[in-house]
């Protein structure tokens, strides 16, 4: 990505809020909004922050966190989601910015102003991977749609992002276990998504297993359908590191 100043200033000032008011009612207005009267106020929303920061390219979006000023971890706990992940990751997605302050981490983005083909597909985790945590909590907000056993952990999420995706099959396994295991899917015509996020996987797709992981194990994954255009038919591996405690 490339590290653009205006996003820069636009995320570091909704974290400067976010200190300043914290503790303070009021000036809650949602992790990622502002109120007006409210101390250091630069914009409702994070697209109005961008623009008054002097951004002028379209796709603004946000993510945050409080790790407190801690960029790397906070940029790890994103990409082990699912919904923050999707700008981390998106090849579409070329600009950000950071901002840090105590309880606040956020990366602003912006699509920029060169774009990866429109033929483009990205998996993650990626083929040959390894040391790929074995579950995901779904804490995060909004609350990713519960696996089958209505509990939470499941596996790590495995997703796949390409333009005009249609999938038709998905497929997760262990290698060399032809069975495949029970998983979860969301994507932009699933019911299990809320109707109001279903635009951010217009371009991205998610499954996760039922389950979590085994440690220090290969897995297989397959998607079957079209993306960019073209026909998909996609297989890879990754492999698991040991299971971690949090």
């Amino acid at each position: 990505m490339n590290l653009i100043p205006a996003l820069n200033q636009s995320a570091q000032a909704h974290c400067n809020y976010n200190a300043m008011n914290a503790g303070m009612a009021a000036c809650q207005a949602g992790g990622h909004n502002e109120v007006a009267s409210c101390m250091g106020f630069t914009g409702a929303d994070v697209a109005a922050r961008e623009k008054a920061a002097g951004y002028s390219a379209v796709g603004a979006t946000e993510v945050l966190t409080q790790y407190g000023n801690m960029p790397a971890p906070a940029t790890q706990s994103w990409v082990d989601t699912v919904w923050h992940r999707i700008p981390i990751l998106d090849p579409w997605t070329t600009d950000m910015g950071y901002g840090g302050a105590k309880g606040c981490d956020i990366i602003d983005f912006g699509r920029g102003m060169t774009d990866a083909p429109t033929t483009t597909v990205v998996v993650y985790p990626y083929d040959g991977q390894t040391d790929v945590p074995v579950s995901f909590s779904g804490r995060e907000s909004p609350v990713p749609p519960l696996p089958a056993t209505g509990v939470w952990p499941s596996s790590y999420p495995v997703n796949i992002y390409a333009k005009n995706l249609t999938v038709t099959e998905h497929v997760l396994m262990k290698d060399g276990d032809p069975t495949p295991l029970p998983h979860t899917w969301m994507d932009s015509k699933s019911s299990n998504v809320d109707p109001g996020y279903k635009y951010y996987l217009v371009s991205a797709a998610f499954m996760y297993g039922d389950a979590a992981f085994a440690p220090n194990t290969k897995y297989r994954a397959k998607i079957v359908g079209m993306g960019g255009g073209m026909p998909l038919n996609l297989e890879w591996t990754f492999t698991t590191g040991a299971a971690r405690r949090f």
